[in-house]
């Protein structure tokens, strides 16, 4: 878990459809650069341009391969709003996350569900800041094998070293339930403001809690990276 939680995850964007050669048109939403459900299978889409963006549509991520990430931010100053759609996974590929904050600021996700993904529902990596959630609902993300060293969970942020601090996060009304190990887990972050917000019915029978799983699950790492826990009932 420790492990886990203190290393970025690393982005490709070979096979993944990028932003910055994606045409800007205006959704039902609101003026935006919209994303479809064919922008998005199967290698995923990455913003890496400034703007707002929005789903056209509900969106079902069939990647086959493993570890693969539906959306990506890595640019600064992006919205994306998933306009009361669903962006989820239904097939069984392996450590896929729905939405990775790529270590950037001034992000906000809101506005949508995020659902079934076999890692992390939305994944924040270190020196990300100014982030805020908000109006969303993240259900049943993560796997819970025993024989796996990971088992994922709803949303995780995550920091790192002192000069890779996540920092100055918001999260309103969101609700993450029905994931693995906890709904929102973490780890090293500063500023921290959870707002009219419901994390409940996580599920873990690996750690021996069933369905008594964490709500909140907060991380401090001392020098060796070891992992103490502590424990918000859900």
């Amino acid at each position: 878990m420790s492990q886990a939680l203190s290393k970025n995850v690393k982005v490709s964007t070979k096979a993944s459809r990028s932003s910055k050669h994606h045409s800007k048109k205006k959704s039902g939403c609101c003026c935006a650069t919209v994303i479809s459900s064919d922008d998005i299978n199967p290698n995923g889409f990455v913003i890496d341009e400034p703007g707002v963006y929005t789903l056209t549509e509900d969106v079902v991520f069939r990647s086959k391969t493993a570890g693969a990430v539906a959306i990506v931010i890595d640019a600064d100053n992006v919205t994306l709003n998933l306009c009361e759609k669903t962006l989820s996974q239904r097939n069984s590929t392996s450590g896929t996350i729905g939405v990775l904050v790529n270590a950037r600021e001034n992000v906000v996700i809101e506005n949508g569900s995020i659902r079934g993904f076999k890692l992390f529902g939305v994944r924040v990596n270190a020196e990300t800041s100014y982030l805020t959630l908000q109006n969303l609902t993240v259900l049943e993300n993560g796997v819970d094998n025993p024989a796996l060293a990971i088992i994922g969970g709803g949303i995780v942020i995550t920091s790192g070293l002192p000069s890779a601090i996540t920092h100055d996060i918001v999260i309103k009304n969101v609700t993450s339930s029905g994931n693995i190990l906890a709904g929102l887990i973490l780890s090293g972050v500063r500023n921290v403001d959870v707002l009219d917000s419901r994390f409940n019915n996580n599920t873990s029978a690996t750690t021996g809690y069933g369905t008594n799983a964490w709500g909140v699950l907060a991380t401090a790492f001392t020098l060796v990276s070891l992992p103490l826990f502590f424990l918000v009932p859900t």
